[in-house]
């Protein structure tokens, strides 16, 4: 399936206030927000702007113990909250103010979400798969209400990710954790500048068995910037991968759960994400007050899940020795023949699989202007966006038995 998500948008802002006054020495430094598209390079005062704007930096990240975006945003941001319905801490639904960034397919996504100006929302159902995200590379997160500078998706509002580079970050860091459930976390970052030139690596793997029955997760993402920077601007290339293989069993009847509340339903709920990323961009200086961002990218992202669940396959009254579903059809197998009720009278169970392949390619440019107008300070952005995406999808389910775990069981 080819789904173009190709947006031109002409990206036109104008900000005018009084003239400001020279500053006291002692005074406070504004803390500023990108609000120029999703590209990082322009930035204003979030008073002057009309929505509402938070800040989150790289410290906020690790208020908590190890850098987590999706605990400092559930914990430190006014209007979001987070729902685990894939009962993966790895795969959340994030809302804010009643709109959705969710891994799910199909759900309605009304949050745009974009790192050094790269739309990480997947071009198949514009779904968010937080685990692509390496947190421990993030320097600066901003998100904005409701703005349709941001495009796709931003009915409810925009997460703008600005990534460290070796200009913002020098030295070397590593940390390791264990906690419960065999969980282990590992990371380590470098950053360092030699004269116009900078490198940044970060590394991060994590696993764990999960506290619930047959939950093991691991993950592990890369992430490495390469940038230059001259009189006139600076240019980055930056290179990011990620490998993640996630249970979130679904969730368990009141029952079961007085039995043991580590059990899980039925088994296996699992997903495994492959995704690649290039991102080329840059900044240029024309004068003091004319500014020009772009950005070109490139990814490839891959996943595979597999849910297993009982199914509604019982006996046929009629005809029977075969297999039907609640309103009476017959069930058929991929060459179109009945399939029989080989277990006798069950339990049947269901494992629905699917496949994504996806690969998504744009770009962003945008010019700034900054110069007072008629006497009062002025801001004027104008661009264009293009993001385009190709995707492969297939599903098959298969019938099998439940076995006295409750886990899947095919056909021998």
């Amino acid at each position: 399936m080819n789904y173009p998500r190709v947006v031109v948008v002409p990206l036109i802002w104008l900000a005018c206030a009084p003239a400001a006054h020279a500053a006291p020495l002692d005074a406070a430094i504004e803390s500023v927000v990108v609000t120029a598209g999703a590209l990082p390079g322009t930035a204003l005062d979030p008073d002057k702007v009309p929505f509402n704007t938070q800040i989150i930096n790289s410290a906020d990240l690790n208020r908590f113990g190890a850098a987590s975006t999706l605990d400092t945003l559930d914990l430190r941001v006014t209007g979001v909250s987070i729902s685990n319905a894939q009962n993966s801490p790895f795969q959340p639904n994030l809302f804010y103010r009643g709109f959705e960034a969710s891994p799910l397919a199909g759900d309605a996504q009304g949050l745009a979400v974009y790192a050094n100006g790269v739309r990480l929302n997947q071009p198949f159902g514009d779904t968010l798969n937080w685990d692509l995200i390496p947190d421990v590379a993030i320097d600066r997160l901003t998100l904005e209400g409701s703005n349709p500078v941001f495009g796709l998706n931003a009915l409810g509002g925009s997460l703008a990710v600005q990534m460290k580079n070796g200009f913002t970050y020098a030295g070397a860091a590593g940390e390791a954790l264990f906690g419960a459930f065999d969980r282990r976390q590992g990371s380590i970052q470098y950053g360092a500048e030699d004269g116009d030139k900078a490198v940044y690596i970060s590394i991060n793997r994590l696993t764990e068995t999960g506290w619930r029955q047959h939950s093991p997760s691991k993950l592990a993402q890369i992430f490495t910037d390469l940038g230059w920077r001259g009189g006139a601007g600076e240019i980055h290339l930056s290179l990011s991968g990620a490998d993640t293989d996630l249970t979130g069993n679904g969730t368990s009847p009141v029952e079961l759960l007085a039995v043991a509340r580590s059990a899980v339903f039925t088994f296996p709920d699992n997903t495994k994400n492959t995704n690649g990323l290039a991102n080329l961009y840059g900044t240029l200086r024309a004068s003091d007050e004319l500014s020009f961002q772009g950005n070109l990218y490139l990814s490839g992202f891959r996943q595979r899940s597999m849910n297993g669940d009982a199914s509604n396959a019982n006996p046929c009254a009629a005809p029977a020795g075969l297999l039907c579903l609640d309103d009476g059809s017959i069930v058929t197998g991929e060459n179109g023949n009945p399939i029989p009720d080989f277990l006798s009278g069950g339990p049947y169970g269901q494992l629905n699989v699917t496949r994504t392949d996806s690969t998504a390619y744009g770009g962003a440019f945008q010019g700034a202007y900054d110069a007072p107008l008629f006497g009062r300070t002025n801001h004027f952005l104008a661009g264009l966006a293009a993001d385009k995406g190709r995707t492969g999808f297939a599903a098959q389910s298969e019938v099998g038995s439940i076995s006295l775990q409750r886990g899947f069981v095919g056909q021998v």
